[in-house]
């Protein structure tokens, strides 16, 4: 993705969309990014590089501060799977490995203790909905002519090891 998009879509303010031949303004409540790479070694970032070169050559300074994308997260949270022998990391999922969860953005109990509502449209019936979400026993209620459905979720449960202020070695 391009940085000023990426810049733009960050944003709080208006960002113009296209939809189906028309422009919408996206506006989302939540957004939740996933990476393979590292948010660091996305770009070349000033703060590492204070000059970059176009194909010509020539020298530019660079505009693209770390410290400028990183402040429009609430999260960055970095997983993955570790060994606490010397055994290789398995590629495929597994029960062996460890899962490590690592804060770099942000606060866990933050994380941990969001809400969000799940809103069904309004044509949905009450015993639609309870179908739905399949009669879990989490906050269900109704707003004017909608139903919405508040779910508990214990992101801890998925995390087999927290790692607070881990000095982190390079992921195999």
């Amino acid at each position: 993705m391009k940085w000023k998009e990426l810049l733009n879509i960050l944003d709080c303010g208006k960002y113009m969309v296209q939809i189906k031949g028309s422009s919408k303004n996206y506006a989302p409540k939540i957004q939740c990014f996933t990476s393979n790479t590292p948010l660091r070694e996305l770009y070349n970032y000033a703060e590492d590089q204070k000059y970059l070169f176009d194909s010509k050559r020539n020298k530019k300074n660079n505009r693209k501060y770390y410290a400028s994308l990183i402040d429009r997260f609430d999260f960055v949270i970095e997983y993955y799977k570790f060994r606490k022998n010397e055994e290789k990391v398995c590629e495929n999922k597994c029960y062996c490995c460890e899962v490590m969860r690592i804060f770099h953005h942000g606060f866990k109990e933050k994380f941990n203790n969001q809400e969000f509502e799940i809103e069904f449209n309004e044509d949905v019936s009450k015993k639609k909905a309870i179908l739905i979400i399949e009669e879990k026993d989490e906050l269900f209620f109704r707003k004017g002519k909608r139903f919405y459905w508040r779910p508990q979720i214990n992101y801890d449960k998925f995390i087999l090891s927290e790692h607070e202020n881990f000095e982190k070695k390079k992921p195999i």
